[in-house]
């Protein structure tokens, strides 16, 4: 089974260009521009598939903040927070 990753930023630009990395190491990828559709992703018909989440810190509506607290304490794929906004708390 080919190992998929999701990438969830809502800057296509940076969606585009972490998509064709993840694609040369041999990966599948599915992409959403908002925390809101990874969650519906990681609890609807494709969560098995999903291996790995690349998750964007500062989004609009729901951030990647809230989605790492709705999946506390549940069952997910490993998530790698990313952001070109950090500071030293947000890292913390």
């Amino acid at each position: 089974m080919v190992k998929r990753v999701l990438i969830v930023d809502d800057d296509p630009a940076q969606r585009r260009i972490l998509e064709e990395t993840v694609k040369r190491f041999g990966f599948e990828t599915r992409s959403t521009n908002s925390g809101e559709q990874a969650i519906e992703t990681l609890e609807g018909a494709e969560r098995n598939s999903i291996s790995l989440v690349l998750l964007d810190l500062v989004m609009p509506g729901i951030g990647g903040m809230a989605v790492l607290e709705h999946f506390k304490g549940r069952t997910s794929p490993p998530i790698i927070v990313l952001t070109a906004n950090g500071s030293v708390d947000a890292a913390v």
